[in-house]
């Protein structure tokens, strides 16, 4: 029993030590400090204030570095002075930075309504055109087709607001 307390208490310290290395790996960040700390805490606030879409600010993030074009708008101006600090931050090693988000940041992600297009398709037809191109896409999420492009966008804004998940669905 006193094995299983000392590995049970140490699984705490252990959890978010892994989950401060996803979130540098997912902004890049090649060492942790204060500063990327704070870098993250800021953009998690900033997503929530700004109703971010999770997937496609990473994704974006993660465009950025690899092609040096600048982070599209609306995604810019929500992200305001944390996006040139972000910017600084991995100015020196944009290369590196690149590769670690490519393997952290899906670009493309089974969404809830798109796969429920798929099921209605069946329901209504027996078949669907559409369920090749979202398993194509789904089964490497790191390399975007462009022309899976479309299965990045989130729902209407009040397309999906019914819709409810459960665990194990």
């Amino acid at each position: 029993m006193a094995e299983l307390t000392q590995v049970l208490n140490t699984f705490g310290d252990k959890f978010n030590a892994a989950l401060k290395a996803m979130w540098l790996q997912k902004l890049g960040l090649l060492a942790e400090d204060n500063e990327a700390e704070a870098l993250v805490d800021e953009l998690l606030g900033l997503m929530q204030q700004q109703q971010l879409d999770y997937t496609n600010t990473f994704a974006a993030l993660t465009a950025y570095c690899h092609q040096g074009t600048e982070v599209p708008e609306p995604l810019a101006s929500s992200l305001g002075d944390w996006l040139a600090r972000w910017q600084a931050r991995i100015a020196g090693h944009k290369e590196q930075s690149a590769a670690l988000m490519s393997a952290a940041n899906p670009q493309v992600i089974p969404r809830n309504h798109r796969v429920e297009e798929v099921i209605a398709d069946f329901e209504r037809q027996g078949h669907s055109d559409k369920l090749a191109p979202l398993l194509a896409a789904i089964r490497n999420p790191y390399c975007l087709d462009p022309e899976h492009a479309y299965l990045q966008q989130p729902p209407e804004q009040g397309e999906d607001d019914s819709y409810q998940t459960f665990c194990g669905t």
